[in-house]
């Protein structure tokens, strides 16, 4: 899985064993950079996406058509950065961005 400068999360085969690797699905939500891809290490489907649009976006492999949630940047900042994204167990998010602060969502709380 690779993040790009479109703002699209592209899937590849890589076991293919040939030297163009297949194409198998893309991801596009985001409307900036991607600069960050993480899978769950707890929920194989799972995955998150942090973006230089400021926000941090959880996806399942098997739903192409838009993320599961979105995480937004409560600062000040209109050009707020997603450097870093990280899972925490399978129920919370760790994210950093250009504000130099850590963010911790949980799954599921209210």
């Amino acid at each position: 899985m690779t993040g790009h400068e479109d703002s699209v999360v592209r899937l590849w085969d890589v076991r293919s064993g040939a030297s163009e690797k297949i194409f198998k699905a893309q991801f596009e939500s985001h409307e900036k950079w991607i600069s960050q891809v993480k899978f769950n290490p707890a929920v194989d489907k799972l995955f998150l996406t942090g973006s230089y649009d400021g926000t941090v976006k959880m996806w399942d492999l098997r739903n192409e058509e838009a993320p599961l949630a979105t995480l937004t940047h409560k600062g000040d900042s209109d050009d707020y950065k997603v450097f870093a994204t990280e899972w925490n167990g399978s129920s919370q998010i760790i994210s950093g961005g250009s504000d130099s602060n850590v963010s911790i969502h949980t799954i599921g709380a209210k």
